[in-house]
């Protein structure tokens, strides 16, 4: 078993990495892997190759996803599945319940030291997939899935394209 690399990004003399990282994973920040797996940040000097920090993202459950860079608001953006109940969330999240189906994660961590700016679930009592996370112009895509039943909880927005719910929208 390894860790897999999905993101990397070379800026200001600093390469940004994430990935998912599976069982024992050199961590600067945070806790160590508590799970089956865990998505992962990390910084280095790109010159030395420094660890500056790294850190886990995730719970006791399997955890693993995408991770964008926004260099102008120096964050890292992370989108991922989780199967976690226990993972971080941060005050005044969208929703601050996981439950025991896979679901939607979202989190800001702060590029110069790896804290979390904010972090929230996405969810429903019904599984939902996160497939990629984009940032631009002071916007964050988060692309994916869920089988949410009609009227379930998932956080649906005014003005949304579509507000169905049903099988797999």
């Amino acid at each position: 078993k390894s860790s897999t690399i999905s993101d990397l990004a070379l800026v200001n003399g600093y390469l940004h990495v994430g990935g998912n990282a599976i069982e024992e994973f050199p961590i600067t920040i945070g806790q160590s892997n508590a799970g089956m797996n865990d998505a992962f940040a990390a910084r280095f000097n790109a010159t030395t190759g420094q660890n500056i920090w790294a850190r886990l993202i995730g719970g006791t459950g399997g955890d693993g996803g995408d991770l964008t860079l926004d260099i102008s608001s120096d964050a890292f953006f992370t989108s991922f599945v989780t199967e976690s109940t226990d993972i971080q969330i941060t005050q005044n999240a969208i929703q601050s319940t996981g439950y025991d189906t896979p679901d939607m994660y979202i989190a800001k961590l702060d590029l110069t030291n790896g804290s979390y700016v904010w972090s929230s679930y996405l969810n429903s009592p019904d599984p939902e997939y996160s497939t990629t996370i984009l940032y631009d112009d002071n916007s964050i895509y988060n692309y994916g899935f869920s089988y949410s039943e009609p009227n379930a909880e998932f956080p649906i927005t005014v003005g949304a394209y579509s507000t169905l719910n049903g099988n797999k929208n």
